[in-house]
């Protein structure tokens, strides 16, 4: 049974080399451009943005130009609610776009997931929601909406991001 234990731990110290090192080579890509680094670093200062999310951020928006605003951003990520109403007959939940990049969402979500374990506003925020009755997916859209605006005003302001509650 060592042995076997050994092999997996062995295998799981390479991988995470392997990650380490697609990282540095995304890193190293981004740092060949004075703003997008700026850029970058801005956007790993939110908790809960890393350097995927943040990598794939400045991808998705051609680094912060292709969006002149986080709400059209969220629209694009399928983060945005939209009613799903027709008169005074029809009225049902509102709901996300299906015409929405899939990546950037399940990547938010997994920021968003780690925000609200790590950033104590983020995490008063969810309480808060999730005692009132809200669904754990709407918090969670709710958070990742809440990370774009963030990585958009670091980005807009040019300074990092600065949690005041501590």
């Amino acid at each position: 049974m060592s042995i076997i234990l050994k092999d997996l731990e062995e295998n799981i110290n390479l991988i995470k080399l392997k990650i380490d090192k697609v990282e540095a080579d995304i890193i190293s890509l981004i740092n060949s451009d004075a703003k997008m680094a700026k850029n970058f670093l801005k956007a790993c200062s939110v908790k809960g943005i890393g350097v995927i999310i943040a990598a794939y951020m400045l991808v998705c928006t051609n680094n912060f130009t292709s969006f002149d605003n986080p709400r059209k951003f969220n629209c694009y990520a399928g983060l945005a609610p939209f009613e799903h109403t027709s008169g005074t007959s029809i009225i049902k939940k509102t709901k996300t776009s299906k015409l929405r990049n899939k990546t950037i969402k399940v990547l938010l979500y997994n920021g968003a997931n780690s925000a609200a374990i790590y950033d104590k506003e983020l995490k008063a925020y969810y309480t808060r929601k999730f005692k009132e009755g809200k669904e754990h997916q709407l918090i969670m859209n709710n958070i990742a909406c809440k990370l774009v605006y963030r990585i958009f005003a670091v980005v807009n302001r040019e300074e990092p991001f600065v949690n005041l509650v501590r």
